[in-house]
């Protein structure tokens, strides 16, 4: 990635409010009555939206029964498409992060997609899972097709409170704007732009906003006192930031022979956090954390002599671990909770809440185990079999979890839905190995 120059507005946004310059009147959002146009970004084309008042918000989000073809009669929940959709069958992307709103409930991130209606478009929601839509922030799809809306994939992007997207305009070399809120804000602000940009992973906290290129990490506070800033270049792939409060956390690994966790915070800097020196036989990845614990898959026993390969170098051996929260990598106090069921590596963090982690390891096989005493459950697999999953219904990508629920991706192919199955609903589980 390249960057000719960037400028970081701290929480507020580049140029006027939405509501227009020196209090004019808003532009209308053509096709879209009660909506007008956030100008939050000057370099942004006239294609995103927000709703006038909040009887102009989508409808709160409803649930229905899975298919019977998910295979659990009780406890299985799909978020209703209650919305013209997608052709292709496409109706929400498939990306989408779950996570406590502070008040024992929980507030869920996603995208729309609404390509047959008329007007086309697509829309980021911040809603209640279990309750009425909090901000909308809509693209129209009927011009400047280069321009994208973008939200993480790695269940980052809704933290603490606070929710990051990102502004995509082009294909090489493009403007970029990072774009946040807090959960309770009507719409959002820019944070960060880059111009140009090759585009950036990004992830929040309470705190601090998050980017990587997977050859830097930046950060910057959302008080201003510490504008967005490189925090570190050194490693080799940095991944997965998973920030908590004043921390941040991320992922340094080559999926050869590297594979360890970084800290990094005002006070002390860039450390390890977990890592095994030279020892190239072990290596850690999806590491998360939700405040009260943090969890990964320690991978371990791999031969010196090769490079990391599932087929012809593993590592013989893999645990998923967990630990009481800490910033100070020498009070960590990991415990083992049971083999990890692949000799695959986890490309993007575990999901970690309430004192369970959970994680879709392949399509049909999403693990959930209790970080108490290492019981595990598994969501039935009987419709989604290899090699061919076409047509099967699968749950697969976990979107987040809570006390009562794991929320996943569940569905056939790419008309999967958000789907939520109930913890109380799935048994006893299964004992530790």
């Amino acid at each position: 990635m390249t960057s000719s120059s960037c400028s970081s507005s701290n929480g507020t946004s580049s140029s006027s409010s939405s509501s227009g310059s020196g209090g004019s009147p808003p532009s209308s959002c053509a096709g879209f009555p009660g909506w007008h146009e956030w100008k939050g970004w000057s370099k942004a084309p006239p294609i995103f939206c927000v709703p006038d008042t909040p009887d102009d918000l989508p409808a709160p989000i409803t649930w229905e029964p899975c298919d019977p073809l998910a295979d659990m009669s009780t406890g299985c929940e799909q978020m209703q498409v209650n919305w013209v959709g997608e052709d292709e069958g496409v109706p929400v992307t498939p990306a989408a992060t779950v996570a406590p709103d502070g008040s024992g409930g929980a507030v869920v991130q996603f995208i729309r997609n609404a390509l047959s209606h008329d007007p086309p478009y697509r829309v980021a929601l911040l809603a209640d899972v279990d309750g009425p839509v909090r901000s909308a922030f809509l693209q129209r799809l009927a011009s400047y097709p280069d321009w994208a809306l973008s939200q993480p994939s790695d269940g980052v992007g809704l933290r603490q409170g606070r929710s990051v997207l990102a502004l995509l305009g082009g294909i090489d070399d493009f403007p970029e704007a990072i774009i946040g809120q807090s959960a309770d804000a009507w719409e959002p602000v820019v944070l960060q732009e880059f111009d140009p940009s090759g585009g950036h992973g990004i992830a929040t906290s309470r705190d601090y906003f998050v980017t990587t290129t997977s050859g830097a990490i930046g950060a910057g506070r959302y008080d201003g006192t510490m504008p967005w800033q490189m925090i570190s270049n050194a490693g080799s792939q940095l991944l997965d930031p998973t920030p908590w409060g004043e921390t941040i956390f991320w992922r340094d690994s080559n999926a050869s022979t590297i594979g360890r966790v970084i800290s990094w915070s005002a006070t002390t800097g860039v450390a390890p956090f977990i890592s095994f020196g030279n020892d190239t036989t072990q290596a850690v990845y999806g590491f998360n954390t939700d405040g009260t614990h943090h969890a990964w898959v320690h991978f371990k026993d791999k031969p010196e002599t090769c490079g990391y390969n599932p087929d012809t170098c593993p590592y013989a051996t893999a645990d998923i671990m967990a630990a009481p929260f800490t910033s100070d990598p020498s009070a960590l106090s990991p415990k083992r909770l049971r083999s990890w069921p692949s000799n695959r590596l986890l490309p993007r963090p575990v999901s970690v809440g309430c004192g369970y982690v959970a994680y879709g390891y392949s399509p049909g096989h999403t693990l959930i185990v209790r970080i108490e005493d290492g019981v595990s459950w598994e969501l039935p697999s009987t419709n989604c079999t290899p090699p061919n999953f076409a047509g099967d219904w699968c749950f697969e990508q976990v979107f987040g979890i809570t006390c009562d629920h794991v929320y996943v991706r569940g569905g056939i192919g790419v008309s999967a839905k958000i789907t939520r199955a109930a913890i109380a609903a799935l048994g006893p589980g299964t004992p530790p190995d």
